[in-house]
């Protein structure tokens, strides 16, 4: 596999109006915030600094305002190009990206703003389409690549086929861990601690520990070297403020939390390229969990999904205080949540899911409306012939007249209480504090 981080020479400088022009006509936005867009930036002057003394004005004809809070949203539409050109090449199979198993989504390429990662199959081939491709996003748009700033990386290759190809491109070759956005790409991610990272990863308790001894040494305005008199116990002051506490939290429960919100949001974004990418990957698993997991995959996904050490919250509380506010039903599984009463339709009528060829199939895959009415629909490969078998499906059909359907996207809510809302990770953290904050559990 090659990972190709590419550096565009002086981007936010160099940007074509006429090519930013072009791709906000073709998004269809209407001409006369064309006009405004491009007044902004054809009316910019500069001047350069000489002995300290600024030179007469001069106009501009490229690229955008630097510090505008404007420029990096008209860029990133820029961008949107690169990403369509790219996409066309994939589908046309000029550049080959990494498909996941099973013929699910193909990755081919990560664009933020100027940060850009093309990802693809290891050939000589795939270089040479990929260089043309930047090549003619280059004389459209005024953005070059920086080839002598740009690295290619191999995954699965020897340094020396690294080393070559890296020379028929013209650029350097990269070793990995890569940086990307901040964050290593390729490293042993249990050995770095940051927030991000925190969200990912289930922190040792050693680590923990003496994060909460930093914590509490500046609190009480000591340092590291010196303790000074903790005149409060530490599971006290991290305590919620219900219980008499500072609402502070322990690391240990935002730590936990933050993983929850991935579990979260993998509902809620089921659609998104991440999401799908995780769903191919451990979505093979024949007990077809709504939250998949392969326990034979490592992994972050697996270590999210295990929430780390302790026994206060699992991954069966957290389906459990999951709940769906069912919309047109496309983020729900038909058989497999619960979202016509208290059960799965997959324990009500087990023959039924036997004889479904897509047992994760969602709900609005299996319904038509026609007049305001909805009319559900069986859409499994293997027909209904058996009276018994379609006495059953009539059964189930019965069961989901009552079900409310209309246009709105599904939304995957948390029961808090009695109450159903949106994952908030500090009520989540005030919740466990509650549970454990015990002074044996805290090492105060």
């Amino acid at each position: 596999m090659m990972l190709f981080k590419v550096d565009f020479e002086k981007a936010f400088d160099s940007i074509s109006w006429e090519f930013m022009e072009s791709v906000l006509a073709q998004m269809g936005f209407p001409g006369l915030w064309r006009k405004w867009v491009m007044g902004i930036l054809k009316t910019a002057r500069s001047s350069i600094l000489v002995n300290g003394s600024p030179t007469a004005e001069f106009e501009i004809q490229r690229g955008v305002r630097q510090g505008d809070p404007l420029s990096p949203l008209l860029f990133i539409l820029a961008m949107e190009a690169l990403h369509i050109a790219t996409e066309s090449a994939v589908n046309c199979n000029i550049f080959k990206g990494i498909t996941t198993p099973v013929s699910r989504p193909t990755v081919s390429h990560l664009l933020y703003a100027d940060d850009v990662l093309f990802v693809g199959e290891w050939s000589e081939e795939n270089f040479h389409n990929l260089a043309r491709l930047l090549r003619c996003f280059h004389l459209s748009s005024g953005l070059k690549v920086n080839f002598s700033k740009s690295r290619v990386f191999g995954v699965g290759v020897g340094n020396g086929q690294v080393s070559e190809m890296a020379t028929i491109v013209g650029c350097e070759k990269g070793l990995l861990p890569l940086s990307y956005l901040g964050s290593p790409v390729g490293s042993n991610m249990g050995l770095v601690i940051s927030t991000y990272y925190f969200s990912l990863f289930s922190a040792p308790v050693h680590v923990i520990k003496y994060l909460e001894k930093v914590r509490r040494q500046f609190l009480w305005g000591g340092c590291l070297e010196k303790n000074k008199m903790c005149w409060v116990p530490w599971f006290k002051v991290v305590a919620p403020k219900k219980q008499g506490g500072l609402g502070i939290g322990s690391l240990a429960s935002m730590n936990k939390a933050m993983m929850v919100k991935w579990i979260v949001k993998f509902r809620n974004e089921f659609t998104h390229l991440w999401a799908r990418v995780i769903m191919a990957i451990h979505g093979r698993n024949r007990n077809y969990p709504s939250i998949p997991v392969m326990n034979s995959i490592s992994g972050v996904w697996k270590n999210i999904v295990q929430l780390g050490k302790g026994a206060n919250l699992n991954l069966s509380d957290v389906e459990s205080r999951l709940e769906v506010q069912l919309g047109c039903g496309n983020k729900t599984f038909f058989w497999l949540d619960k979202w016509a009463g208290d059960f799965l339709l997959k324990e009500q009528f087990p023959p039924l899911f036997a004889l479904q060829s897509d047992k994760r199939c969602l709900v609005q895959h299996r319904y038509t409306m026609s007049d305001g009415s909805i009319n559900w629909t069986w859409g499994g490969e293997s027909p209904i012939s058996l009276s018994e078998i379609a006495n059953m499906w009539e059964d189930c059909v019965n069961r989901l007249q009552t079900v409310q359907i209309n246009m709105k996207s599904d939304r995957w809510l948390w029961k808090q209480d009695q109450d159903r809302e949106e994952f908030r990770v500090g009520n989540l953290c005030s919740e466990l504090d509650a549970i454990s904050m015990l002074p044996e559990n805290t090492g105060s």
